[in-house]
């Protein structure tokens, strides 16, 4: 399945990021997303730590041109296991949970007057948010499977430090994350968490 929607890309630009938790290296990243001719936006994630434990994270979204999650895959592979979850957005959602040998498939109701839009997903890919700009939506939680309100916001501009200079970048916050991306809603820098836990995306 992740195999069949990374060859459904199009025109990609893939860029590699280190990964770095408590100042030290431990992995690399991949980041790529795509516009399609119906204006759906494709994005791909993944990680691959060396360290403390091996392994690799990987995330396909497809969203609808306002920014509406229409399906999600999600692959954690350890040399101890592999685990898999697909969620697909319709009316309700379906989630296939796979792992250990196992699969199962759950059915969630989507919260009545829930939106789903993330428009943060089309912040300068396809549209320029004017400075102050935010956005609320739901989504389903990879790790307990419930609904939870996720903020994102655009307080605007920030100058960063990347490859020894100083660049301007557009600052977007949410809710357990924060990137300074460029023009092409690329991140620069993208960090997860808080304090020595968090883990550093940054650019090669």
């Amino acid at each position: 399945m992740l195999t069949m929607l990374l060859l459904a890309r199009l025109t990609v630009t893939s860029l590699q990021y280190d990964v770095f938790v408590n100042g030290k290296n431990v992995g690399s990243a991949e980041v790529s997303q795509s516009v399609q001719p119906n204006g759906n936006i494709q994005g791909s994630f993944i990680i691959r730590l060396n360290k403390p434990t091996p392994g690799t994270f990987s995330a396909v979204t497809l969203q609808d041109r306002t920014g509406r999650m229409l399906r999600k895959t999600m692959i954690t592979k350890t040399p101890a296991n592999s685990a898999g979850l697909d969620f697909v957005y319709g009316q309700t959602v379906k989630v296939d949970v796979s792992g250990n040998g196992k699969h199962i498939t759950k059915i969630l109701s989507i919260p009545k007057g829930a939106s789903l839009q993330n428009q943060s997903t089309l912040w300068f890919l396809t549209t320029t948010p004017h400075r102050g700009a935010n956005c609320d939506y739901m989504d389903v939680s990879s790790t307990d499977m419930k609904w939870r309100k996720v903020h994102a916001s655009y307080p605007g501009d920030e100058k960063l430090a990347w490859k020894g200079k100083s660049i301007m970048t557009h600052k977007v916050i949410f809710s357990d994350s924060t990137s300074w991306i460029d023009s092409r809603g690329y991140p620069y820098k993208t960090v997860f968490g808080k304090g020595k836990a968090a883990m550093i995306i940054l650019r090669k």
